[in-house]
């Protein structure tokens, strides 16, 4: 009796996405976002899910980013999602900045608004 093919669950990375950099406040500009946009491409065509937050919404609904990782584990493997979760309010959705957009909210320091 032959043993079957064990199917293990794809990979996933889990990429947390800010509109500029901490140190410099200098926004992402285009070609770090291609960069961006690319690496994650590759997980997809190797087969892994791939998840990306913003940061505010990371630091404003983190049960939330919770929820949305633990339904996409569950759609994986079938691991029920706890009762805690299941009553967590829906990830807001947030569209992706472009450099001009991220060159505004790094004027205005949008990122102080939610980080403390």
């Amino acid at each position: 009796m032959g043993l079957g093919r064990v199917v293990t669950p794809p990979g996933i990375d889990i990429t947390i996405d800010k509109p500029y950099h901490d140190e410099s406040g200098e926004p992402k500009n285009y070609e770090v976002i291609v960069q961006e946009n690319q690496r994650h491409q590759l997980f997809l065509e190797k087969g892994w899910i791939v998840i990306r937050f913003a940061e505010e919404q990371v630091v404003c609904w983190p049960q939330s980013c919770c929820r949305v990782i633990a339904e996409v584990i569950n759609q994986i493997i079938g691991t029920p999602i706890s009762d805690e979760l299941t009553t967590v309010e829906t990830l807001r959705p947030i569209q992706q900045w472009n450099e001009f957009e991220a060159r505004h909210m790094a004027q205005e320091r949008y990122r102080d608004n939610y980080l403390i």
